[in-house]
This record gives structure tokens, C-alpha cells and sequence, in this order.
């Protein structure tokens, strides 16, 4: 990984987002952002007015094949090789047809694994590079910050909101799902929340992470679902700031 930090180094910088310096909290906060989020996301724009906020660009989408991380753009580069294959060679076309039908999953199965591990780069370029006192992640995100702990990367303080290592629906056939097993250093400084009514990660992913590591706190919000902006973001009696800032806090204080 260390070829890939140097590679990664000026467009990490690049892509900071520092929060106001008046802030009374001078926290340092890494946000690792979802698949279809990035650095100007709801949950940066939540985090920038209570801490000091890093948050790299990773280029990733699910969708968008122009993100140079996206799956998509593997797909994109496949069609227009078969369309070619198809006008150089028409008495092929169906075999040709054939052969990129078969080939897209297996593609985007290895783009989304080349992702996560060109998003660790990044991560890891930006760990080192500003020596955040709390990592916080959100979805793909907590995937990345998972894999990054359990490579012994980062082993501070961590909030994982819905951490995506598994999914639903036909993306299950693509996914670089797996079960994290995390070092006990990095676990016992880990809290991760979850909620209820996701239908995009599986509850059951966090839970069995929860089972299998000794987690600082394992969350399951009730009625919460994939996105966790109502439940980690609004404003309560309980939680005036929001509930998100509140683990911020309580995980720094684990470090």
C-alpha cells in the first residue's frame, strides 16, 4: 500500500475540508464518505460546524462511470469494446455479444475490490498525513475504515455508521463482501451504529462484526435506516447538537 500512498499524496491534500478555526472543539475529524456521497455530503456539512473536518475525495460511485473508482466505468469501457468487436468482426457478433454478457459481473466484482483498495490508499495517505483524533464513516465508508483497521492502519477512535460489508438487492453479486475480523486494540475503540430499517446493508453484517469483535459499543438504532441522517443528525431533548456529535465526543474519550 505504501506505492499507493505516494501516489495519492497531492490529490489527498487537495481535497481537505477544514472546518471554521473558531470552533471551541479543535477535534480533528477524518469523515470517510459513502458511495454516492463525498466531501460537500450532508453528514460533512453536520460534522464542519461542531469539529475540525478532513474529508478526501475518493471517487467513487456506484453509478456514475466518469468517478474514476466506479464499477461502472469498467462496464463503460466493456460496452464500447464489444461495440467495436461487433463492427470489426460482424460474423462474430454473437460470440463477441456472448463474451461481454458473461464477462460484466466478474468485471464489476473486480473494479468494486480495485475500489476498496484504491480508497484505503487514500484513506491511509490522509490518516497519515493529518493524524485525526477520531475517524467517522458512513456506508461504503466504514467498509473502507474496516479494512483499513483490520490491516492495522488506524486503531484510534472510530464511529462506523452502517459500515456497507455486505449488501442487498443484485448488488450481492458483486459485492467485496467479507466478515471483519478486527484487532482488539482497534475494536475496543470502535463504535458502530446501525439501523433497524436499513435496506441497503444488512443489520445482520454489523451484528455478527459485533459478535465476533469486542466492540467499545455496538448501536441499534430503532427505526433507523440506511442514510442514519434523522437519527445521528436531528435535534433532541437528549441529544441538542445530535446524537452524531455526541459519539464523536464519547469515542475521542476512548483514545
Amino acid at each position: 500500500l505504501t506505492c499507493c500512498w505516494r501516489r495519492h499524496t497531492k490529490p489527498v491534500i487537495r481535497q481537505l475540508t477544514m472546518a471554521s478555526p473558531l470552533l471551541a472543539d479543535s477535534t480533528r475529524v477524518l469523515f470517510v464518505h459513502g458511495l454516492e456521497s463525498g466531501p460537500k455530503g450532508t453528514k460533512v456539512r453536520y460534522l464542519e460546524k461542531h469539529f475540525t473536518v478532513i474529508c478526501p475525495d475518493m471517487h467513487m460511485s456506484a453509478y456514475n462511470p466518469f468517478k474514476k473508482n466506479s464499477p461502472m466505468l469498467g462496464v463503460l469501457v466493456l460496452l464500447g469494446a464489444t461495440v467495436a468487436g461487433c463492427l470489426l468482426a460482424p460474423g462474430w457478433r454473437i460470440y463477441i455479444v456472448c463474451g461481454g454478457v458473461l464477462l460484466v459481473l466478474p468485471l464489476v466484482r473486480w473494479r468494486l475490490w480495485r475500489a476498496l483498495a484504491n480508497c484505503m490508499s487514500v484513506q491511509l495517505q490522509a490518516i497519515h498525513d493529518t493524524q485525526p483524533d477520531v475517524l467517522v464513516a458512513s456506508s461504503w465508508g466504514g467498509a473502507v475504515s474496516l479494512r483499513i483497521m483490520e490491516h492495522g492502519g488506524w486503531a484510534g477512535p472510530t464511529v462506523l455508521l452502517a459500515p456497507a460489508t455486505a449488501t442487498s438487492g443484485w448488488w450481492r453479486l458483486v459485492w467485496p463482501a467479507w466478515e471483519p475480523r478486527l484487532p482488539a486494540n482497534a475494536a475496543s475503540r470502535c463504535i458502530v451504529v446501525h439501523g433497524s430499517n436499513d435496506d441497503t446493508v444488512p443489520l445482520a453484517a454489523s451484528q455478527k462484526l459485533a459478535q465476533s469483535c469486542e466492540l467499545a459499543e455496538f448501536i441499534e438504532e430503532p427505526e433507523g435506516d440506511h442514510r442514519l441522517n434523522q437519527a445521528m443528525l436531528g435535534h433532541t431533548d437528549e441529544y441538542p447538537n445530535g446524537k452524531l456529535k455526541f459519539l464523536v465526543s464519547k469515542a475521542r474519550a476512548l483514545a
